[in-house]
């Protein structure tokens, strides 16, 4: 048996060739291009993104401009109140002012299931950016005449007794309260004039404090205070004068 002859010094496989045979430099830029193309990709794709915010911001900015410019013009009161009345039981007449400022109502009702509550020349003066502090800041809230009915059923059930929270999700302050005549249509029958006080809620107390209210001929002040969550306490203060008829002659009284 012969042995194989040995292959040449200069006999290369084909694989040798052809990777001799590639351009010097190539290896290199095919690299570079694989390495460079995913960071052009992201950053395409952070740009459009950040196109997309932009756009979206610029259409929330616009919408909110547009909203704030709608709430200060005339008559947005008054489509505020329609809207709510096509959702709940309220009817409202000859509505002028606007929902930023405020404004002044003839005649508002709110109607249901037996209770009657019916308001007569009513003013609202608020300060819409109280309500960034988490407080509705009512500066001014009247009205020269409100009349309650309440004509609802009285059913045969137990009182349920007082609820355990009086908790609402925001501060609230009225600072002047008014009504020329508040009338309760009954029963019993009574009726309240010249009220004006005020209403403040700090998220643990409610108070309410009228400096002056005539009823039967007397004139009383009363302070009302009630925690907002259980227990309940109620704490009640009120002086007045009861003007009474001089059962001795007119000159034996002065």
């Amino acid at each position: 048996m012969t042995a194989p002859e040995p292959r040449p010094a200069d006999d290369k496989t084909p694989e040798i060739i052809a990777a001799s045979a590639r351009p010097a430099g190539a290896e290199g830029q095919f690299d570079s291009e694989t390495a460079t193309t995913p960071p052009v990709r992201r950053r395409c794709i952070w740009r459009w993104l950040g196109g997309l915010l932009a756009a979206l911001l610029a259409l929330l900015l616009l919408a909110l401009g547009g909203l704030w410019w709608w709430t200060g013009s005339e008559g947005s009161l008054a489509t505020a109140l329609r809207w709510a009345g096509a959702q709940q039981p309220l009817v409202s007449d000859e509505v002028t002012g606007s929902v930023r400022s405020g404004g002044k109502v003839r005649r508002l009702v709110w109607d249901k299931d037996g209770l009657r509550v019916e308001v007569h020349d009513a003013e609202l003066q608020w300060t819409p950016a109280a309500l960034l502090a988490r407080t509705l800041q009512i500066d001014t809230l009247s009205a020269r005449r409100i009349v309650v009915d309440d004509q609802r059923p009285k059913g045969d059930e137990p009182a349920a007794g007082p609820p355990e929270s009086f908790a609402l999700p925001l501060h609230i302050q009225v600072k002047a309260l008014r009504a020329g005549e508040l009338q309760w249509a009954g029963p019993p029958p009574y009726t309240l004039s010249d009220v004006a006080g005020r209403f403040d809620y700090d998220g643990g107390r409610h108070l309410l404090e009228l400096d002056s209210a005539r009823i039967e001929g007397g004139s009383y002040r009363l302070r009302a205070a009630a925690t907002a969550h259980a227990p309940i306490r109620v704490d009640v203060a009120m002086a007045g004068a009861l003007a009474a008829p001089c059962p001795v002659p007119r000159r034996r009284c002065r």
